[in-house]
């Protein structure tokens, strides 16, 4: 038998055409397509992240400008540039050149949403807080009326995240601190008026409260690092406590007007002093100005009265490097020695510098070269002839590292200035915590 079909108006409910929507509804969902498709092709995202930051240092000024791959912080470029001498020492107006190099290298139309940094370190914070903040203030004004970036701040930074990001950038360029946990390596850092310590305790240890104690999340792990800088025991700062103590200095018994110099190589001499260029003596003098003999009120104790775990107790794993660079660069890897060696070899160095005696050069050449792994023998005289205090610094650094820092003669440490083509120090480790969270929505 033939069923005749339901009427429509007899059909169940989930049956039922849906009603006709109305026009006006069509028109906006168009009007609203557009607008989109507009607004996609007349500001995309760009797919880079830029970010400055200047080291404002107490020998001089340096900018990085980096260039990150947006969302994931892959570092695909840096920009390096270094003025002499710091702003602790010169116009706030200095940075100018920097800051133009900044804004040849960003693209225009990110400008605005390119944060940038001006961090002061050790030499600004010695000129006291009135001083310092005078000098800062006026960077603020020159980047607010000049230069089109985003200011994330211009200020002096704190000793302990110097030391923290300067741990970042190396454990970030060696892929230590990616999504997998991983050993992560140690770093020193010696400026002109401080210097840091940060590593990761890997053995038993007794982390007490206080600022040494520094708990840090970077790609969803957490570290908990010991770091310390300290103030006034930079090279530039290390050398004038040397010079000053008096103990560098042995009355000459014949000539009444010149005092012997330990720290000076024999030859050298002005209105004030002779050279000697003794090792064990120069080598006791850094001992000298570390304050080993302060008391620490909790144990144990680095130098100056500063607790600190022993390395070899609680740094001691395969994997636990430890990464030096600044002047610790600047004074070993300018003479050829290999990139990674033991604090005994900076020893040695150290004796055989001293031992070198002065002879006044007619001809005054580049402080800034470094010696060719196949250098002469009269090539290392030539250069340290040019650098007489060469010998002070590495008994200082030797002194520091071993006695100072508790790192025993037979322990490597890599020399580095740069990892993978990037420059190491603190810069890169403030740009990626700068980035992290930051969003911009004003493309031009």
């Amino acid at each position: 038998m033939l069923r005749r079909s339901p009427s429509p108006s007899r059909l169940p409910p989930f049956h039922r055409p849906p009603p006709p929507r109305p026009r006006y509804f069509r028109i906006f969902l168009l009007i609203l397509i557009l607008t989109s498709l507009y607004l996609y092709f007349r500001t995309p995202t760009p797919k880079k992240q830029y970010a400055i930051v200047i080291d404002a240092g107490s020998t001089g000024s340096r900018i990085h400008i980096y260039t990150f791959e947006k969302h994931t912080q892959k570092l695909l470029h840096e920009e390096f540039q270094v003025i002499k001498p710091g702003l602790s020492h010169a116009h706030h107006t200095s940075l100018q050149p920097l800051l133009e190099t900044a804004k040849k290298t960003v693209p225009e139309n990110v400008w605005k949403c390119t944060p940038i940094t001006v961090k002061a370190t050790a030499g600004l914070r010695l000129r006291g807080q009135v001083e310092a903040e005078k000098i800062l203030q006026n960077v603020r004004t020159l980047l607010q009326k000049e230069y089109p970036f985003h200011i994330s701040g211009v200020e002096i930074m704190e000793g302990k995240d110097e030391g923290v990001f300067a741990w970042i950038t190396v454990n970030y360029l060696l892929g230590n601190i990616g999504k997998e946990r991983k050993s992560t390596a140690a770093i020193m850092d010696l400026g002109g008026g401080s210097t840091q310590f940060v590593f990761e305790p890997t053995g038993p240890v007794q982390m007490h409260a206080g600022d040494h104690k520094y708990e840090l999340i970077f790609n969803g792990n957490t570290y908990q690092l010991y770091q310390h800088s300290y103030l006034g025991f930079g090279l530039m700062e290390a050398r004038k406590k040397m010079l000053n103590s008096g103990k560098s200095m042995v009355q000459d018994i014949k000539d009444k007007t010149n005092a012997l110099d330990v720290c000076y190589p024999k030859g050298f001499t002005n209105d004030r002093i002779n050279g000697v260029g003794a090792f064990e003596g120069c080598k006791d003098l850094a001992l000298s100005i570390l304050a080993k003999e302060k008391t620490c009120p909790v144990g144990p104790c680095s130098f100056d009265g500063v607790f600190q775990p022993r390395l070899n107790e609680t740094f001691t794993d395969s994997g636990s490097e430890i990464y030096a660079f600044s002047y610790i660069y600047d004074r070993i890897r300018k003479l050829a020695l290999p990139p990674r060696l033991t604090v005994g070899e900076i020893g040695a160095l150290a004796h055989k510098v001293c031992a070198v005696r002065y002879e006044k050069e007619e001809e005054p050449g580049d402080d800034e070269a470094e010696l060719p792994s196949d250098h002469k023998l009269e090539d290392f005289y030539r250069l340290i002839n040019r650098n007489p205090e060469w010998c002070m610094d590495l008994s200082y650094i030797w002194a520091l590292l071993k006695h100072g820092y508790g790192i025993s003669d037979n322990r490597h440490l890599t020399i580095s200035k740069k990892i993978e083509g990037v420059e190491t120090g603190w810069c890169l480790g403030a740009a990626l915590a700068m980035t992290e969270n930051f969003e911009c929505t004003e493309y031009s």
